[in-house]
């Protein structure tokens, strides 16, 4: 008996009778599997399910949905297994070396075709299902509740210029979210005094809520993050934006890891920029837009880092739609609409990587796709460069560390404050779908 005489709909798990409806003769049905490994005929497998009929239907339904709900299959697994029927003169049939290989999920009851994405907090996630959505309607900033602002100085990996208050850098107008850095001496008396944000701060790290008498960050932005009420893995975000214009700000539309699985510490457990513009005052900077994995610190971009430019004009002079498509195989990124490039691993992340990377040997307790095949969440913000990505103008300039980085940076306010004329971003909306 050929294997496409069984017609496999995963969810519940169902197997098509070799036999007409209502036909008698056979009142006994028996199924052995295996998950991934052949399996003989006779042989006792890791699934087995025994069912009575009287009189014979013409479907056969093998229960699965705890098999499923564990874990224990997935889509892409392949099923080894033989099934036999008795009649009522408890003579047997049996087939075996049969396989079929799952490729979705259905709900006999909704009609629903499960997705490979998960969402934090839900069982069962429809493809192509809207399963965030935000749409900045609001008023106000306190209306939007999906959201929490940070509120730190902001220190490893990368040491940026900019600390997070987002009370008056954060604001909701005519429907979009508006993020606006302004210089921290307009709210703080001087940059060079303690400040303590310790009860208030939205940081575990001590040193990110409370500084002593050294330079405080120059700029201070707002971020707004997803941690706290939704976190996915593998789906379509789409987020359309208006970029800010100005030199060495940074947009940050963002995947952050919520659970740090491989570690806390420079970028082990990975981060996803969406899209960014980098403007370090050259006149092609605001033509390119770029996205891609980060797999460590000091690293804006990487061989994983796609890229696109704009022929007629400027990613940050009007709103565009940047959307991401995460899989377990690979990251996909367009611009309006327009494929901007692919970012995936030849054998796996931690195998490429491993000679590059110390802490990509933890990427090996997970699978080809780790560190991105975690849950990760959504957030906002703007950033002013920072230890790995800011350069001095001045050639004889010598900047030993981020402390002397950030000092002159100041000291050159005059180079790039004229330029943030339109500083702030705008996001218009955030959608997140279901594989």
């Amino acid at each position: 008996m050929a294997d496409d005489d069984y017609d496999f709909d995963i969810f519940p798990f169902k197997v098509k009778s070799v036999l007409d409806e209502g036909d008698t003769a056979y009142s006994y049905f028996g199924f052995h599997a295996n998950i991934n490994k052949p399996i003989k005929i006779t042989e006792g497998g890791d699934i087995h399910v025994y069912q009575n009929y009287s009189p014979w239907p013409v479907n056969i339904t093998v229960k699965l949905d705890d098999q499923i709900q564990e874990g224990n299959i997935k889509i892409g697994d392949t099923i080894h297994y033989w099934i036999f029927l008795r009649d009522f003169t408890k003579e047997e049939q049996i087939v075996g070396n049969l396989q079929f290989t799952v490729t979705k999920f259905i709900d006999d009851e909704t009609g629903c075709i499960l997705s490979r994405s998960e969402v934090r907090g839900q069982k069962y996630i429809c493809k192509n299902s809207l399963i965030f959505s935000e749409e900045f309607s609001q008023t106000n900033v306190s209306e939007l509740t999906q959201w929490d602002k940070l509120i730190q100085l902001v220190g490893e990996p990368d040491y940026p210029f900019n600390m997070y208050l987002s009370d008056k850098t954060v604001s909701v107008e005519n429907g979009s979210l508006v993020i606006t850095p302004i210089l921290t001496e307009s709210i703080i008396p001087t940059l060079y005094q303690p400040l303590d944000l310790s009860d208030r701060c939205t940081s575990q790290i001590e040193s990110e809520c409370k500084r002593e008498v050294t330079m405080l960050n120059p700029v201070t932005t707002g971020k707004i993050t997803t941690k706290r009420t939704f976190s996915f893995k593998y789906g379509r975000v789409e987020v359309r934006a208006k970029l800010p214009q100005g030199k060495w700000i940074l947009p940050e539309i963002n995947l952050e890891p919520s659970d740090h699985t491989y570690g806390m510490n420079n970028y082990e457990s990975g981060l996803i920029r969406i899209a960014f513009t980098f403007n370090s005052g050259l006149s092609t900077d605001r033509m390119f837009i770029r996205g891609g994995p980060v797999f460590r610190a000091n690293q804006l971009f990487n061989n994983h880092t796609v890229l696109m430019s704009k022929l007629d004009g400027n990613w940050d002079e009007d709103f565009h739609n940047y959307t991401l498509i995460w899989t377990p195989e690979r990251f996909i990124f367009y611009a309006d609409g327009e494929c901007v490039g692919e970012a995936g691993y030849i054998h796996s992340f931690a195998e490429d990587l491993m000679n590059e990377i110390t802490h990509a040997s933890k990427w090996l307790n997970g699978t080809k796709m780790a560190p991105f095949d975690q849950m990760f969440h959504v957030t906002l913000g703007l950033r002013v460069v920072g230890d790995s990505d800011f350069y001095s103008e001045d050639t004889q300039q010598n900047l030993v560390n981020c402390l002397e980085e950030m000092n002159y940076f100041w000291n050159s306010k005059d180079k790039w404050y004229p330029t943030w004329t339109d500083s702030a971003m705008k996001i218009d909306y955030v959608r997140v779908y279901a594989l």
